[in-house]
């Protein structure tokens, strides 16, 4: 077998014994693995709370369309004459939900035709609560706002104007 002498500049003298062959093993070093710990680490701390935002801003957009929806529906079913009665649409803040109905007012409602939709559970509501279409004109008994909010700030106003528009 060949012998591989390495030498120092002192004269030192290292020869290696028949059989040891001299290799790198694979592997990754300790600062490889940390700094790929440090980057997704750096990754996940900016991404959660992006995510976080868009969730709350994506609930607050499918609220608004729905309590939307809602109002048009409600107004719909009263031009049309539907039973011959007013369509409303009520907001429970308490309970967080949307419920469509048919009557004058909410609590003299005919509940077989009550029509639900949930809120977000982090949803604030204010303004209007109560919306009550006239049959067959569609023009609501009154006019005004509602306030939708989310606990990180972000706001949504949907606005029902005296001819029946529903503006958000």
């Amino acid at each position: 077998m060949n012998r591989i002498k390495f030498e120092k500049a002192g004269g030192f003298t290292l020869t290696p014994t028949d059989g040891v062959t001299l290799q790198r093993k694979g592997g990754f070093t300790l600062i490889e693995v940390l700094l790929v710990v440090a980057l997704i680490g750096l990754l996940a701390g900016v991404g959660l709370p992006v995510f976080s935002y868009i969730q709350s801003k994506n609930n607050l957009d499918i609220t608004g369309y729905s309590l939307a929806q809602a109002l048009r529906r409600a107004q719909m079913l009263a031009q049309n004459g539907e039973s011959e009665a007013d369509w409303g649409v009520h907001i429970d803040p308490a309970s967080k939900v949307i419920t469509l109905f048919q009557g004058t007012n909410f609590a003299s409602r005919s509940t077989e035709y009550d029509e639900t939709v949930a809120l977000a559970g982090s949803l604030d509501v204010s303004g209007l609560n109560e919306i009550v279409f006239n049959a067959v004109s569609g023009e609501p008994a009154l006019a005004g706002t509602v306030n939708l909010g989310m606990a990180d700030g972000s706001t949504m106003q949907i606005t029902i104007n005296a001819k029946g528009a529903v503006l958000y």
